[in-house]
């Protein structure tokens, strides 16, 4: 099953799905469930590894009975990751690896919220004690869930010993669709109690789907538009101050080296 799933993506160079978040927060009790799109293109590379780039909107988030209609964006174009909140105008862009250098924004424990697609084999086992689930049900209660389940495979990761006190994750359940292998859902529980969900629906590869150019585009506001950008090259984290060197912070004209 893990062999099959690390080159489940070869041949898909693009998706496009809806997506539902949903987060459970253990010490409050709250919930908050925000609705969005996801668009992701593979390109292959000369060296054998692919490039990775992802754009996810969330149009809204809603909590308990808030609706609060701030859209955020999440992009990254193979390098740098961006994290954009347009209601505020406010737009933190981070390098993620040194230049040259490739990185996988959706492996578990990674990114901004687990969505693994081609998820290598030996990166998973080094973390994670893997098996198939017998019923593709189990774990879920909720009947939508549980519908969604269907036509699926359920694979269950645990952290081995190793890793468990460092772990992002206690447990992980993904949902494969038998077919694609592509991720429909995945139930991720952290140390705190706290547990998110993601769903993906209307789930669509291939070249017909429509990717223009500057989807993935991660350059800066213009100066003079209202942004407050906050830009971090890669660099060593300060250990005691948690600052990162060189990093680049501007409202509007107003520019400040050395921090954020």
């Amino acid at each position: 099953m893990l062999d099959a799933l690390e080159t489940a993506d070869e041949d898909i160079e693009r998706v496009s799905s809806s997506v539902l978040l949903v987060t459970d927060y253990a010490l409050s009790g709250d919930q908050d469930v925000r609705t969005g799109s996801l668009q992701y293109r593979r390109t292959p590379g000369q060296d054998g590894r692919s490039l990775k780039q992802f754009k996810v909107r969330f149009d809204q988030t809603i909590t308990g009975q808030v609706i609060d209609k701030n859209p955020r964006e999440y992009i990254f174009d193979g390098e740098w990751l961006v994290e954009k909140f347009v209601n505020e105008k406010q737009f933190i862009k981070r390098q993620m690896v040194p230049p040259g250098e490739h990185w996988d924004p959706l492996r578990l424990g990674e990114g901004p919220f687990p969505v693994p697609i081609g998820q290598r084999r030996d990166d998973i086992l080094s973390e994670y004690i893997a098996e198939l689930a017998s019923d593709a049900a189990d774990g879920l209660e909720h009947a939508r869930l549980i519908e969604q389940s269907q036509d699926t495979y359920q694979l269950v990761l645990r952290p081995r010993p190793a890793f468990r006190d460092t772990s992002d994750f206690d447990l992980v359940r993904i949902w494969y669709d038998t077919g694609s292998l592509l991720p429909k859902m995945i139930r991720a529980d952290k140390p705190t109690g706290d547990v998110t969900t993601v769903i993906l629906r209307g789930l669509a590869t291939g070249d017909s789907i429509e990717i223009p150019n500057d989807l993935f585009d991660t350059t800066p506001p213009k100066v003079g538009e209202g942004w407050d950008v906050s830009v971090e090259p890669w660099r060593t984290r300060d250990p005691l101050t948690g600052t990162v060197e060189g990093a680049e912070r501007r409202e509007d004209s107003i520019k400040v080296e050395g921090g954020r």
